[in-house]
């Protein structure tokens, strides 16, 4: 269970841990008494300020040992474990599944891992996990992804025949946390996501990869610009670049229980109000007469967070189809009811100050629909302007500075020099460094060594902003000039946890900003390497010295 920092968020509605804490307290209710449960979780020892990134990587605790539920007073003693977890710190997710596995006997076993955000250690948790299948084949790992699509995520449960589904907020959370314990359930169920294994948005020859039996390309079938192969009992409609777009079982069934033969106020029931019929279809070539026997076609929310949507086809008042597609209408999407990039717009992490409006705010203006801010964060002696706030300092490691951009400076501790802050000032005594919490906040480092000379490791084309948030998803990114894997057309340079990366093709900058709105670059930051995806952005901000 994610005890990280971000699970303070306040955007559930509530809490993020507060949802959480209702769907662990409806698992941990709703077994029986034989049924064998533990409780581990990370995040709960030490803050998320940069400094306390290796003692946090290591933050895992076993808050109880798998036993039975109706064993003296287990039930009870997990509940409050439950109720008494306090968010504060990293996400070492990784870490977390080697503990866990090792709690657990050999044979059938399974983990329930529920998170809202990528690993945040540099341990790649689908390596872990594949680790972990191999030592007990018998183990599966499902994953729920709260407010996140994470492909990271969905690695971990492909990798280990386990499910994951996504939550978009607190009911769904505790629905879905039920949902992956039932793995051979559900199985052959629609997630918010995908089906079997396979995702919307995944790419030809990584499903072609994992699949050794999947069809070829010219096994399938032309719809217009699209191809449909089918595979399993479920045809996988696939775009002119290899990418999975809609994915139609051939008998619908979600993992919330939404069935053919069921009803449209069954369908209203489960997932709220219909939403609006995207502008153009995802196969615009004839995906609604694929949908056989059907005489309407409503449209559901599936996830926000994946741009996914139900598309369900009706005969009267009784579902026919049910399609998940990559189609949800921006109107519905994630971070939809926020300001388009307007002065009052706030970032998701609760606190956070990415974008406030303050009086530290240098210059705001809009450049077509993307709002472009600039803080002032430094003074002209190097230090922290006081209405900027210090994070930190966490520990007396050494860290060495080196003039970076213009005035500012790159800094790592001494022991990692391949992890570097970017964006830092220093007096000579000391340095701050922008971090991902957002403008309004700095780590301090007391135990400095400059050295001279300029550093020329990341040479980058500008703008180059030191935040950005994705227009109509919430999703704020966060320059940090890294990855965990290597791409030969593109070089990482900004991250979000729980949301992959902004890469700079080859040779170019980082955005695009010849359009109405900024564009950036995104692919996932672990795992696989499908194409650049364009993502417009409604905000950057900027630092400049004082």
């Amino acid at each position: 269970m994610d005890a990280s920092a971000s699970m303070l968020t306040d955007d559930a509605p509530g809490p993020r841990i507060d949802a959480a804490k209702a769907a662990a307290n409806g698992l941990i209710e709703g077994l029986p008494d034989e049924a064998v449960l533990g409780l581990v979780t990370y995040g709960t020892s030490t803050d998320d300020a940069p400094e306390s990134q290796a003692a946090g990587c290591q933050d895992v605790t076993t808050l109880a040992e798998p036993v039975e539920l109706g064993s003296d007073g287990h039930r009870v003693a997990l509940l409050a474990e439950v109720g008494g977890l306090e968010p504060r710190g990293y996400t070492p997710i990784a870490e977390s599944l080697r503990q866990a596995a090792g709690l657990l006997p050999e044979g059938d076993a399974a983990i329930i891992v529920v998170s809202d955000g990528e690993d945040a250690c540099g341990d790649p948790p689908c390596e872990a996990a594949a680790e972990l299948k191999e030592q007990n084949p018998g183990l599966r790992i499902s994953t729920v992804g709260f407010k996140t699509a994470t492909p990271e995520l969905a690695c971990i449960a492909r990798t280990t025949g386990g499910l994951f589904v996504t939550a978009d907020d607190a009911d769904q959370l505790a629905s879905r946390v039920l949902a992956a314990r039932d793995t051979d359930q559900n199985a052959a169920a629609l997630t918010p996501t995908g089906l079997g294994g396979i995702d919307v948005g995944a790419h030809y020859n990584d499903i072609s990869a994992a699949h050794d039996d999947f069809p070829g390309q010219g096994d399938g079938v032309t719809e217009g610009d699209y191809t449909v192969i089918t595979y399993v009992d479920c045809d996988y409609v696939f775009d002119g670049d290899g990418v999975v777009v809609e994915v139609r079982p051939h008998d619908g069934r979600t993992v919330d229980g939404l069935t053919v033969g069921d009803s449209l106020d069954r369908a209203t029931e489960i997932y709220g109000d219909e939403v609006d019929a995207p502008a153009e279809a995802a196969n615009s070539s004839g995906a609604e007469e694929a949908m056989k026997g059907t005489s309407n076609v409503r449209y559901f929310v599936a996830s926000r967070e994946a741009g996914t949507a139900w598309k369900v086809g009706t005969d009267g008042d009784t579902i026919t189809d049910i399609v998940l597609c990559e189609c949800l209408p921006p109107s519905a999407s994630a971070g939809s009811d926020t300001n388009g990039g307007g002065a009052e717009w706030m970032a998701p992490v609760a606190g956070s100050g990415y974008f406030e409006s303050t009086s530290y705010r240098q210059d705001s203006r809009m450049v077509g629909q993307t709002e472009i801010m600039v803080y002032t964060p430094f003074q002209e002696d190097g230090t922290l302007s006081s209405e900027f706030e210090e994070i930190g300092p966490g520990n007396d490691e050494l860290w060495v500075c080196q003039r970076w951009r213009g005035d500012f400076y790159s800094c790592y501790q001494d022991e990692f020099p391949d992890a570097k802050s970017y964006f830092c000032s220093t007096n000579g005594e000391t340095a701050w460094c922008a971090t991902p919490r957002g403008g309004r906040y700095y780590a301090r480092h007391n135990n400095i060594r400059v050295i001279e000379g300029r550093d020329t490791s990341l040479r980058m084309i500008d703008p180059l902003p030191v935040w950005v948030s994705v227009k109509g998803t919430g999703a704020t990114y966060y320059f940090q000039g890294r990855a965990d894997i290597d791409r030969p057309d593109a070089t990482p340079v900004y991250l979000s946890q729980g949301e992959g990366a902004l890469w700079a093709p080859t040779g170019q900058s980082a955005f695009d900003t010849s359009g109405e709105f900024w564009t950036g670059y995104h692919a996932p930051a672990h795992g696989t390497t499908p194409p650049l995806r364009p993502l417009e952005l409604d905000g950057v901000v900027f630092l400049e010295m004082d």
